[in-house]
């Protein structure tokens, strides 16, 4: 029992969907047939009991009439035959006569016999007369006045059984006379008894009050003549009647029926064996049986086909929450698995897929808004610690790595400070496009130049450091060798737009240097810039005359030939040293602003737009602060600023008039101008010599100083 219970308990407990709806169902279902069954066989079983009992009932009624009819005939027989004419007059030959007719004309009785009031047998029809019964029951009732019918007896000289009906006689005045008795065979009750048979075990018995059998419906080895055993007789002994389940007297269950007749002092059993009475029941049983199996048969596949329908769905539910649990959105519920199921499970499973391709697109979308976010967070972690122009790391990485390493005092540790000469005469002339040009070119250098695991780092505009762990000063030396040879290659290659450097390098190996390590490198590099200061510039400067040269090949000799022209002017003016050499420097690099201008612009060969000779008009300043970037030209930056003012105010780039004008500007004014038109450029062709003296005449006054024009045509008459 405590098994079942367990396996049940672990069924509920532990069991899929399909194993609880079975076990339930078939719980259920069980249960409901035992307590139906269970209602059934003990209704069916009083029912059965209830038609054996009725059947008894109705065989003990038939058997009870039948016999006090019989007992009653009898009696009515020896009363009739006792009051026989012959029989009250004493009258012997007549009544041995009516006895013998009697006899004759009846089946039941064997004998007719008449006593005196002495007891004394006077006629008798089988026996000699003579005999004494003074001791019969049946004689002293008849001395009382009574009629008799007496128990079973045995014949003294038959030794048969018979029953003896007595009926005193008395004379027709009134006095007792004797008696007449008859003797009858209980053979006739047994055809009475043997009408009953209800069914194959069934048995009737006609009893005396001792138990023994006067008649039986049929006999066997088990009835001995008495069944004083009889718990049918029993009862029926103690004057009771009823109907009932006992024992007889072979010790089998019977359903029995008992009557006792008080006036014959005899008992009718009706008993049907209890095993026979319940066999149809018992048949039933059988069947409900079989019925029940059948129904939970029945029950167990239409509950496995329910538990399929309903668990395919279920299981197949189960997974795809399972694989949404681990992030899989791909596989929905597959249609076939819910197809016939329930309209409420194929709603949800329907539903959970929708839910499902919901997720699918807003990961998929989240997904994709992770990976632009990923990327982004990459590309502004990137930019948070690198330089967004060269790729390097900028100063907020450099600072990290550089407190992270002298606060592990790591040594030995170097430092390398770089800074790009005359980036700001780049931007100035060349445009910030060429500065960062420079700019990327140099970062690239320099990290070609470092091991790969230094830190590189640009923390200012032209600045840049480096982080060498534990590098000692052979391997920065290697490292700088290596960038100068690269610079030198590079300028060598390019050289419109060449690469200077200062550079400044520290080494500590022991941990207190590292104090002072970013000093000392920025000591030694501006050391190293200081002392390289006029090369650098002398670099630059004639970087841009080759650039001018480049986008204007006549550049050079239109620069000679002013500074020529110039120079016999200031002779003629009588100019001091110093302005000879101003004036010299500022013809010579009046037209190096040129090279912020765009090639395709200079050399254009039609007209020039509005927007292209504004463009063009920008050359006085990029030339001025050229020259202001550079210490040798800076005191005649103003000079080549004002070299393009006209005479009369409407030159550019201020518009000053007259003698507000530099005079040295003035000078290169003329002399620019004689110089270029007789040059032959791509939207005009050249002049002769007297052409441009004539030009310079028409223009003085307006473009040019008067008396400086004349100055110039007097210096010109000798080469005339």
């Amino acid at each position: 029992m405590n098994r079942l219970h367990s396996v049940l308990l672990s069924a509920i407990k532990n069991h899929s969907l399909k194993s609880r709806l079975i076990v339930w169902n078939l719980g259920i279902v069980l249960l409901l047939t035992i307590v139906l069954s269970a209602i059934y066989c003990w209704n069916e079983r009083e029912r059965t009991y209830e038609a054996a009992e009725r059947l008894l009932l109705q065989a003990m009624s038939m058997q009870l009439q039948s016999v006090q009819n019989w007992y009653r005939e009898r009696a009515a027989d020896v009363t009739v035959l006792s009051r026989l004419d012959s029989v009250r007059s004493h009258d012997k030959a007549r009544m041995l006569a009516d006895f013998h007719s009697n006899l004759n004309s009846s089946q039941d009785f064997s004998s007719y016999t008449y006593a005196d009031k002495d007891g004394i047998t006077e006629l008798d029809t089988l026996f000699p007369p003579g005999v004494n019964i003074q001791d019969r029951d049946y004689f002293r009732a008849s001395l009382e006045g009574k009629p008799f019918v007496s128990d079973i007896l045995a014949g003294k000289m038959t030794g048969r059984n018979l029953l003896v009906f007595a009926n005193p006689v008395f004379d027709y005045n009134n006095q007792l006379n004797g008696l007449v008795f008859a003797s009858v065979s209980v053979d006739t009750l047994g055809i009475i008894m043997q009408g009953f048979h209800p069914s194959e075990s069934s048995k009737g018995y006609l009893l005396d009050g001792k138990g023994s059998i006067i008649a039986a419906s049929r006999l066997d080895a088990t009835d001995k003549g008495t069944i004083k055993n009889n718990q049918g007789f029993l009862r029926a002994k103690n004057k009771l009647s009823g109907i009932g389940v006992y024992q007889d007297h072979r010790g089998r269950q019977v359903i029995g029926s008992y009557q006792w007749i008080p006036e014959y002092n005899v008992i009718i059993l009706c008993e049907i064996d209890e095993a026979e009475a319940l066999a149809p029941y018992y048949q039933q049983i059988q069947h409900l049986l079989w019925g029940a199996v059948l129904v939970l048969f029945t029950t167990l596949l239409l509950t496995w086909l329910l538990a399929l329908n309903l668990g395919q769905p279920i299981v197949h539910l189960s997974a795809a929450a399972q694989r949404v649990q681990n992030h899989d959105y791909s596989q929905p519920i597959p249609e076939y698995s819910y197809l016939t199921s329930p309209n409420e499970l194929r709603r949800f499973c329907i539903a959970f897929n929708s839910m499902m391709g919901t997720i699918r697109e807003h990961v998929a979308l989240l997904h994709s808004s992770n990976q632009a976010l990923s990327q982004a967070e990459s590309k502004y972690r990137l930019l948070s610690t690198r330089d967004q122009l060269t790729g390097l790391y900028n100063r907020t990485y450099f600072e990290t790595q550089w407190d992270h390493l002298t606060a592990a005092q790591q040594v030995p540790l170097s430092l390398v400070v770089c800074d790009v000469d005359g980036l700001k005469l780049i931007n100035d002339t060349l445009g910030h496009q060429a500065g960062d040009e420079l700019i990327r070119t140099f970062a690239r250098l320099l990290a070609d130049s470092f091991r790969l695991e230094d830190i590189i780092a640009r923390i200012g505009g032209d600045e840049f450091i480096v982080l060498l762990p534990g590098a000692t000063e052979i391997t920065v030396r290697t490292c700088l060798d290596k960038l100068g040879t690269s610079l030198n290659m590079y300028n060598t290659l390019r050289p419109e737009l060449p690469i200077a450097a200062s550079t400044g390098s520290a080494t500590a190996t022991q941990p207190s240097e590292l104090n002072q390590l970013l000093n000392q490198a920025d000591d030694m590099m501006y050391q190293n810039k200081e002392k390289n200061r006029k090369k650098t510039r002398q670099i630059l400067l004639s970087t841009l005359i080759q650039t001018a040269e480049l986008r204007d090949h006549h550049h050079t000799a239109h620069a000679d030939a002013i500074q020529q022209w110039s120079s016999l002017i200031g002779e003629k003016l009588q100019l001091t040293r110093r302005e000879m050499q101003q004036l010299s420097l500022a013809a010579q690099y009046h037209d190096v602003g040129k090279v912020g201008i765009a090639k395709d612009i200079l050399i254009k060969p039609g007209p020039l737009t509005e927007r292209e000779w504004l463009e063009i008009k920008r050359h006085p300043e990029i030339g001025s602060r050229i020259a202001k970037a550079i210490p040798e030209l800076f005191n005649v930056s103003d000079f080549i600023a004002a070299h393009h003012e006209r005479w009369d105010g409407t030159g550019y780039p201020c518009g000053i008039e007259g003698p507000k004008i530099p005079l040295l500007s003035r000078i290169i004014a003329i002399t620019d101008a004689y110089d270029a038109m007789q040059r032959t450029t791509p939207y005009r062709q050249a002049k002769t010599t007297e052409e441009a003296q004539l030009e310079l005449r028409r223009c003085a006054g307006s473009q040019f100083d008067p008396e400086l024009v004349q100055v110039f045509l007097t210096v010109l008459e000798p080469t005339a």
